[in-house]
């Protein structure tokens, strides 16, 4: 039987779904601290088609640089790729200060 996955919305309620009834996965990663990527073993048997993930914290990172504060770019934003068989890689745009826990979901 499978673990119900519960996810709790912006708007306070809950919305409990069965991730692996419908041939889903998800779970937890964290990028530790100095690191900008984690790499995660999904469990399912395929590649998945859709990867999402949520950090559980708002990210903390070194002071910006000259040419971040410039451009504009001085938020650590996150991204999913090299999504294979048994993994995915979890990036973020710079090293992240204090290590950065997410939750994640795959189909």
């Amino acid at each position: 039987m499978a673990m119900p996955y519960v996810w709790r919305g912006i708007d306070g309620q809950y919305l409990e779904a069965t991730i692996a009834a419908v041939g889903g996965a998800a779970g937890a990663a964290t990028v530790p601290t100095g690191a900008s990527s984690v790499v995660v073993t999904h469990g399912l048997a395929r590649t998945p088609t859709f990867v999402t993930v949520s950090p559980r914290a708002a990210p903390t990172m070194g002071a910006p640089t000259y040419a971040e504060l410039a451009a504009g770019t001085v938020f650590q934003q996150f991204y999913v790729d090299t999504v294979g068989a048994t993994q995915f890689t979890l990036h973020t745009t710079r090293n992240v200060a204090v290590d950065l826990p997410f939750d994640w979901i795959t189909f």
